[in-house]
C-alpha cells in the first residue's frame, strides 16, 4: 500500500450530522478566543488594526456608490482621482457587491467582517474534514483532523486583522478538487477560480496555479479531451473579464511598484510564532507584514511520530501489502512542481535562515515585477502550508493501528491547543485594545461634514498617521477623500493630484467644496497667505486646515503669525518636521533622510515668488552609475550617481514664480534594499533654496 492513498471514502450517512457538529465546534472556536462581540454588526469599537479598519472604511463608501456602474466595485469617494474600488481595500467584493443593494436597509454603520471570519472558520473546518475523508472511512479521526487546521497559527494570525485574505479554505478546497481523482470538474473549478478572484487577488495566485496544474494532471491521464480544453480557455476569458467587471485592471501600469516585500524563512514551518508556547527556535516572526508559517506543536509532532511509526512498521513488514483495486487518482507531479514552485516565490531572491541572510540571488526584471505585483510573496506558501498539514495526518492515518489512529490525533489536537493558547490571548488583548476607528472631536467637524463634499490631504500619502480618523469621519458624513489606505494607488494619478495640490496652495486657488488638510508647517504657512478674505483657516483637534469659503459657516479664529514663507537654510528629511513638503513617491522619514519609493517623486519645496533661485541637494543612489533627471519649473537637469550610497551634491538655478517650487524627479529603475526588502530610488538628505544672486555657499547642513 503507497505511503499516501488517494481513495475517496463512501458517502457517510452520518456525515451530515457530522459537518452540523463540526461547525458548531468552529463556532465555539471563534467564541474561544473571544471573537463573539464582533458577530455584532453594529460594532466597530472592536476594530484595532489598519487592515479591517481599511476594510470597513471601503465597504461604507461604497454604500454611498452608485447602485449601477462600471466597474461595479468602484469607489470614487474612497481615494478620489486615486482611482479606488473594494478590490483595493480589501472589502471582500463578494460580500460588498452582495449587500449593496441592501445598503439602505442596514444600519449605519454595519460591518460584516466578524461574520466573514467566523464563515472562514466553519468552511476551513468543512473543507478540512472533505480531505482527510479522501484517505478514511472513518468521519471521527476526519473531525478531529480538520482541527489541526482551524488551529494553525497561520491562520490565528488574520483573525482580526486581514479578513479577506483569511479565507484560506480556498486554498483546501482546491487542494480536494485535485486530489479527489473524480476527473476534470470543469464546473466545480469555474466556480472556485470565479468564487476565489471575487474575494482575494492572492488566494487566486493559489488556487489558480493548482487548477493548471489539474488540467496538466487530467492531461496525463488522458481525460482532457477538445471539449475540455475549450471549457477550460473559456474558464480562463470567463475569469480575466469577471476581473474586469470587479475592476482589478482600473488603476495603471506601475500600482503595483515601489514598496516593501515579504518573504518566508527556510525553517519557517519550524520557527514558532510570536505567540506559540514552543520555543525549540528563535522566533523569526519571518516579516511583520505576512505573519509566520509555524505549523504548531501539534502538528509537527504528529507529523514526526507518525513518520517514525511508518518507518517501524515499514520495517516489520516482510513483503508489502496487497493494494486493493483504487479509483483513478491524479498523479502527485503536478501538483508537487507548483506548490514548490510558489513556495520557491515566497522564499524570494533573499534567502533566509532562522532571521539571518543567507544568499541574495539576481533575478531577471520580469520576475521582478511579479514580487511588485505579490509584494506579500511569503503568502504563496500557504499550499505548501496545507499539504504538509494534510499530509501529517493522512500518514497518521497510514502508519497507526486503526484502533490508535484517533487517540494519536486527538494528543496532536490537544497539543496544538495548548501550544497556540499564548496566541489566542493575544487576540483577546487586541479586541480590548481601543479602536482605530475614532470621530473628531471639535464641534466644527460637523460644519465641515454637512457642508463640504471632500476633505483631501496636501500631501497625501497611502497610509499616513491618523488616516483612520479623516477617512472614517469622510464615511461618516459620505464626503469623498483621497486619506486611507489602499493596497494598490494609481501612479499616474497620485502624480497629477500632487501637482494639482501644489498649484492650488501656490496659487490660492481652492476648491469650494473641498477642506484641506495640510500637515505641514511650511506648507501650511504658505496656504494661510495665499487663501482668499472668504476662506478659513484654523486648527481642529490639532489638525491644521484651510476651509474654502468657511466665513459663510464660521468666524476666522485666532491663530499664531504667519511665520516667513520662505528659508534659505538647509531642510532635513530625517525628522518629521519637513516631509509634508514630500508629496508624491517618498517612503517614511529615517535616521538619515527618506527614500524615494519609485521611478518618480514629487517635492515641493518653499521660495520667493517671482525670484530668480537656486535650489540645492544633498543625496545618494543605491546603485553605482545610476542618473537621475530633475524637472523644476519647466527646467530639465541630468544627475549621475557614480558611486554606490556615496552622497551627491547638485545645485540647479531657476525662476521661482510662486511661493512653492515644484519638483519632479525621475530615476532610472529602482533597486530592492535587501535588508527590508523594500524598493527604493533615491536617498534624499537634505535640500535648500537661496536667491540666484547669493554667493554659493558649502553644501552642507
Amino acid at each position: 500500500m503507497s505511503l499516501v492513498s488517494l481513495d475517496g471514502a463512501r458517502r457517510h450517512p452520518r456525515l451530515a450530522i457530522w459537518l452540523i457538529a463540526l461547525a458548531l465546534g468552529a463556532a465555539l472556536f471563534f467564541g474561544w478566543i473571544g471573537y463573539a462581540r464582533t458577530l455584532d454588526p453594529r460594532n466597530v469599537s472592536w476594530i484595532s488594526h489598519e487592515d479591517p479598519a481599511t476594510h470597513l472604511i471601503g465597504w461604507e463608501q461604497y454604500r454611498n456608490a452608485p447602485l449601477v456602474q462600471y466597474p461595479i466595485t468602484k469607489n470614487g469617494l474612497y481615494g478620489l482621482e486615486l482611482s479606488s474600488n473594494v478590490v483595493f481595500s480589501d472589502s471582500i467584493p463578494i460580500a460588498a457587491i452582495a449587500l449593496r443593494p441592501l445598503s439602505d436597509l442596514l444600519p449605519q454603520p454595519f460591518q460584516y467582517l466578524g461574520w466573514w471570519v467566523l464563515l472562514s472558520c466553519v468552511l476551513q473546518a468543512y473543507w478540512a474534514v472533505r480531505l482527510v475523508l479522501l484517505r478514511t472511512d472513518r468521519v471521527r479521526d476526519a473531525v478531529l483532523g480538520s482541527l489541526l487546521f482551524i488551529t494553525t497559527p497561520v491562520l490565528l494570525e488574520r483573525f482580526g486583522g486581514q479578513t479577506a485574505v483569511g479565507s484560506h479554505w480556498l486554498v483546501l478546497w482546491a487542494l480536494w478538487l485535485y486530489l479527489n481523482g473524480r476527473g476534470v470538474q470543469l464546473r466545480a473549478w469555474a466556480v472556485l477560480l470565479v468564487l476565489t478572484v471575487s474575494i482575494h487577488a492572492y488566494l487566486f495566485a493559489m488556487v489558480g496555479p493548482i487548477w493548471a496544474a489539474h488540467l496538466v494532471a487530467c492531461w496525463r491521464q488522458r481525460q482532457l479531451g477538445r471539449r475540455e480544453v475549450a471549457l477550460a480557455a473559456a474558464t480562463v476569458l470567463g475569469v480575466v473579464a469577471w476581473m474586469h467587471v470587479l475592476g482589478y485592471f482600473m488603476i495603471g501600469k506601475g500600482a503595483a511598484a515601489a514598496a516593501w516585500r515579504s518573504n518566508c524563512d527556510l525553517l519557517a514551518f519550524l520557527a514558532p510564532a510570536a505567540g506559540a508556547r514552543q520555543r525549540w527556535l528563535p522566533v523569526i516572526y519571518n516579516d511583520p507584514w505576512d505573519g509566520c508559517m509555524y505549523l504548531g506543536a501539534g502538528a509537527i509532532a504528529l507529523l514526526v511520530g507518525s513518520a517514525a511509526a511508518w518507518l517501524v512498521a515499514g520495517r516489520r513488514r516482510a513483503s508489502p501489502e496487497p493494494e486493493p483495486p483504487r479509483p483513478s487518482r491524479p498523479p502527485w507531479t503536478p501538483l508537487v512542481i507548483v506548490v514548490i514552485g510558489l513556495a520557491l516565490f515566497a522564499i524570494t531572491n533573499d534567502v533566509k535562515l532562522l532571521g539571518h541572510h543567507v544568499v541574495n540571488l539576481p533575478f531577471p526584471r520580469t520576475l521582478d515585477r511579479l514580487y511588485e505585483m505579490f509584494r506579500g510573496a511569503a503568502r504563496l506558501m500557504w499550499p505548501a502550508y496545507y499539504l504538509v498539514l494534510l499530509s501529517a495526518v493522512w500518514l497518521a492515518i497510514r502508519a497507526w493501528p486503526a484502533r490508535a489512529v484517533t487517540w494519536v490525533i486527538a494528543a496532536a489536537v490537544l497539543l496544538q491547543l495548548y501550544d497556540v493558547t499564548p496566541e489566542t490571548r493575544i487576540k483577546r488583548t487586541e479586541l480590548a485594545a481601543p479602536g482605530v476607528l475614532r470621530e473628531p472631536t471639535d464641534p466644527v467637524w460637523t460644519v465641515l461634514g454637512e457642508h463640504y463634499a471632500r476633505i483631501v490631504s496636501v500631501p497625501t500619502h497611502n497610509r499616513q498617521p491618523d488616516w483612520p480618523l479623516f477617512a472614517w469621519f469622510a464615511a461618516r458624513h459620505r464626503m469623498g477623500t483621497n486619506i486611507g489606505y489602499l493596497s494598490r494607488v494609481d501612479p499616474v494619478a497620485e502624480a497629477a493630484v500632487a501637482r494639482a495640490h501644489i498649484h492650488a496652495i501656490g496659487t490660492g486657488t481652492y476648491d469650494p467644496d473641498t477642506v484641506y488638510y495640510v500637515p505641514g508647517a511650511e506648507v501650511w504657512n504658505i496656504a494661510r497667505a495665499t487663501m482668499g478674505p472668504e476662506d478659513v483657516a484654523l486648527i481642529a483637534d490639532g489638525f491644521r486646515l484651510i476651509v474654502p469659503g468657511g466665513r459663510r459657516w464660521m468666524a476666522q479664529p485666532p491663530l499664531p503669525p504667519l511665520a516667513p514663507l520662505w528659508t534659505d537654510q538647509w531642510l532635513t528629511f530625517n525628522q518629521p518636521d519637513h516631509t509634508g513638503l514630500l508629496f508624491s513617491g517618498w517612503s517614511w522619514w529615517e535616521s538619515w533622510g527618506t527614500w524615494s519609493i519609485g521611478p518618480r517623486s514629487r517635492i515641493t519645496l518653499p521660495a520667493p515668488a517671482n525670484q530668480r533661485v537656486r535650489v540645492s541637494f544633498r543625496w545618494f543612489s543605491p546603485f553605482s552609475r545610476r542618473r537621475a533627471r530633475v524637472q523644476i519649473a519647466g527646467q530639465r537637469f541630468d544627475v549621475a550617481f557614480p558611486i554606490r550610497d556615496q552622497e551627491v551634491s547638485s545645485s540647479f538655478e531657476v525662476d521661482a514664480t510662486t511661493p512653492l517650487l515644484d519638483v519632479e524627479i525621475d530615476v532610472a529603475g529602482v533597486v530592492v534594499r535587501p535588508d527590508n526588502q523594500r524598493t527604493v530610488g533615491i536617498g534624499l538628505v537634505a535640500a535648500r533654496v537661496q536667491l540666484a544672486s547669493e554667493p554659493v555657499q558649502d553644501l552642507s547642513p
